[in-house]
């Protein structure tokens, strides 16, 4: 659980980062992860500092619900992140961190999503079909903003899973660090653990984010399942509307279909959620974060003590 919370920390002074939007409208459509209805999502840039803003259409309601990306708008989801209005109905999408991810690793912190839909398109199950849109697209800037700044370290556990943030060493750029470990526990003893441990690592540099690189590094991987996980999910009446490529299944030998993209691609992609679920903030991250075992739950409660404690 958050450590206690430290005496009142004085008010010290942040990061100015730069503001980006898209120089043009890009769009995506799909069946959702989770849900096997079409939605679609238009990605438009801003003229005025908004940050992320959500276009929804309720399916029953008279006119859109619009709202600005923050953790007063987050309403959890367990093997997925949903953002909406809390008791209106469907006022709400899930499977948004996807998105978010590529948005803020293509450096885009302003935009305007127009979603149509329960669910955010699943598309391959990574972020790349999002950051090669953003991509083509492009960038323009629009001024600046303060970050929200790691000032002390937190550390949040539950069972075998944690999550850390630490400030970042005097003279660092304003950066968000990410560092993952990925962990599974043997099945039975003698036997193999389905995945890993594989370990991966990533920085945005706000000051001067690079798509390229994460477009190449994070957001091609997948979402993935072990396969009694898939087995599982699939009992429960879960992705029954999807193929076996559209989710990366692994065993002990590796995929069950396909191939990975990446050596540690499970590990790549624990980054790629992290980036998304953290874009709950609302603002760019300066800090070093880092998880072992640790998924969407873990990320939203770092996301929430960082903006309890202010900064």
């Amino acid at each position: 659980m958050p450590t206690p919370t430290p005496p009142p920390i004085a008010p010290a002074p942040g990061w100015l980062v730069p503001r980006r939007t898209l120089a043009r409208p890009v769009s995506w459509a799909g069946v959702g992860l989770f849900d096997p209805a079409t939605s679609s999502v238009e990605a438009s840039p801003v003229t005025e500092p908004t940050g992320i803003v959500f276009e929804l259409r309720p399916p029953a309601g008279p006119s859109p619900v619009t709202f600005a990306l923050s953790l007063d708008h987050a309403l959890g989801g367990s093997r997925h992140t949903v953002v909406g209005v809390a008791g209106v109905a469907g006022a709400s999408v899930a499977t948004v961190e996807h998105l978010l991810s590529a948005l803020w690793g293509m450096g885009v912190t302003d935009a305007h999503l127009r979603v149509a839909g329960p669910e955010v398109p699943a598309l391959d199950g990574s972020a790349l079909p999002f950051a090669r849109a953003i991509g083509s697209a492009g960038l323009r800037p629009l001024g600046e903003r303060p970050a929200a700044v790691v000032r002390e370290p937190i550390y949040i556990s539950v069972g075998p899973a944690s999550i850390t943030a630490e400030p970042l060493p005097p003279g660092s750029p304003p950066a968000l660090g990410l560092r993952y470990q990925l962990e599974y526990d043997a099945p039975a003893a003698g036997l193999p653990p389905p995945i890993g441990p594989l370990h991966a690592g990533f920085s945005i540099d706000w000051a001067a984010p690079d798509g390229a690189a994460y477009a190449e590094a994070i957001a091609p991987a997948r979402t993935f399942a072990t396969a009694a996980e898939a087995q599982a999910l699939r009992a429960a009446g879960q992705f029954a509307h999807l193929s076996p490529s559209d989710v990366l299944v692994l065993g002990p030998a590796g995929p069950l279909a396909g191939a990975l993209r990446m050596a540690d691609e499970p590990a790549r992609h624990k980054l790629l959620d992290m980036i998304g679920d953290l874009a709950l903030l609302g603002r760019p991250l300066v800090g070093l974060v880092s998880s072992h075992r640790g998924g969407h739950a873990l990320n939203r409660a770092l996301a929430a003590e960082i903006h309890r404690r202010g900064w």
